[in-house]
This record gives structure tokens, C-alpha cells and sequence, in this order.
């Protein structure tokens, strides 16, 4: 895309602040219509042609989150929120065979982002990343002010620099890996209250997580911290 003649390349991934991105370029198409149907206008309008388009752009932008902090706004959005979830509910009932409204956050790790999920919100992030130089990496803690960098203050201010779509604002630290989604979603319903990622975190689910995408973890920003061109280290694997 292009914004007062600059021209950015952006890695769309789920989960990774793709939201703001998304407002960013229906706006810019000057789409109004249905959320859900807004992917295919993206792709229609901004999707890049060949790999040399995507390298020549003047900011190439990838958001990289921890996994873990991304299988938990997965399943907060998702399973209990279930935002646009349809794809993602019936994925996960085919996968494991059972109710999403009876799994848990440890289930949901174990059977299903440890099975054979394939609802691209469960793809790795390193399957979205092309191999070549990114020269703006960023957090969600530091999309607002890498986007001020590109793009300005007013625009960055607009769409980067608040949070577009927070699981939710009030967040509790009590134990709920094992708490079933029904519960967690009453819950919701009644306070707008949500696990926080201490709240599901244990030593056997990071685990999971770090062994399913180990490879994402090349991607932090300290990693490459530094460092130019990713093509080296980063190819494009056929599947999640």
C-alpha cells in the first residue's frame, strides 16, 4: 500500500495487531461495508504481486508477539469472546471431536494448537513471514510509536496507537487453565472479566507453546536486534 507516496509492505498476521492494519487499509479502499468480509478486499487492493514488489517497498513491517500471549488473545477472543469465531469453533469441534464450550484453556492447547488445527489464527507467524529484509519490526507495546515513525502522528495516532482489538480491559490473575469455557464465558457476560495471560499460564503449557512454534521465536525483535536481511534464516514453510 501506499500512503502519501510512501510505499509499505506489511505482513499480515493474524493476532499481531492485524486489526489496526486492517481499519487502516479498508479506509483507505474506502470500504464501509461487513468486518468479516474485509480480508478480500485487502487482498483486492493490497495484496502484493511478487516477492520484488514486496522488497522494494520503502517500510517493510512485520508484528511479532510472543506466542504465548498469542494462543491466550486467541483463545480470549475466540472461545470466549467468539468474535467472528465460526471458522475457528468449527475447526476446533472437528479437530478434537468435542463441544468448544466445554474445552479449556489447556485443551485448547493440547488438542487442538498441539493437534491439527488449521484455522489460520493457529497458523506460526514465521508462515506468514516472507524471506527478505523487514526494516520495521514491532511489539504491540511498540506499534504505536514504530507506526509514528512511518507514517506520522496523526495517522499512526488513529489507528496504531490505541489498541484496536483488546480481548478485554479487565483482566484477573486467578488460575483458569482448567476453568471450561461456559464458565468463562458467563463470566464475560456478566462483569466483561477475563483470565490474563498469568491466569492460564503454567510451566507445562509454555512448554507446549514453545515447542509448537519454536521457529517463531527467531522472529522476536531482540533476535533481531541488528540484524538486516532475514532471508537467511527465515523460509516459507508450505504449511503452519
Amino acid at each position: 500500500m501506499a500512503i502519501e507516496g510512501t510505499s509499505i509492505t506489511y505482513c499480515y498476521i493474524r493476532k499481531n495487531g492485524c486489526s489496526a492494519f486492517k481499519r487502516l487499509m479498508l479506509d483507505l479502499a474506502g470500504y464501509s461495508g461487513p468486518w468479516d468480509d474485509g480480508l478480500g478486499v485487502m487482498r483486492k487492493n493490497f495484496a502484493v504481486s511478487s516477492i520484488n514488489e514486496a522488497r522494494d517497498a520503502d517500510w517493510r513491517v512485520y508484528v511479532y508477539r510472543d506466542p504465548f500471549s498469542r494462543a491466550v488473545s486467541l483463545f480470549r477472543n475466540k472461545m470466549i469472546m467468539t468474535d467472528g469465531a465460526g471458522d475457528l469453533l468449527r475447526d476446533f469441534a472437528e479437530v478434537t471431536g468435542s463441544d468448544p464450550a466445554d474445552a479449556t484453556f489447556s485443551t485448547f492447547v493440547r488438542d487442538y494448537l498441539d493437534g491439527q488445527a488449521t484455522d489460520p489464527h493457529a497458523w506460526s507467524q514465521i508462515s506468514h513471514v516472507l524471506p527478505m529484509d523487514y526494516n520495521v519490526i514491532c511489539t504491540l507495546d511498540t506499534l504505536g510509536a514504530k507506526m509514528t515513525d512511518v507514517l506520522g502522528a496523526e495517522v499512526a495516532g488513529k489507528y496504531f496507537v490505541r489498541r484496536a482489538n483488546a480481548s478485554s480491559r479487565r483482566l484477573f490473575d486467578k488460575p483458569s487453565a482448567d476453568v471450561p469455557v461456559r464458565e468463562l464465558r458467563e463470566r464475560y457476560t456478566a462483569s466483561q472479566e477475563m483470565p490474563s495471560d498469568d491466569a492460564f499460564a503454567t510451566e507445562s503449557l509454555r512448554r507446549i507453546i514453545q515447542n509448537r512454534y519454536c521457529d517463531d521465536y527467531a522472529l522476536s525483535p531482540n533476535r533481531q536486534a541488528g540484524r538486516r536481511d532475514l532471508s537467511a534464516r527465515i523460509t516459507r514453510p508450505a504449511t503452519a
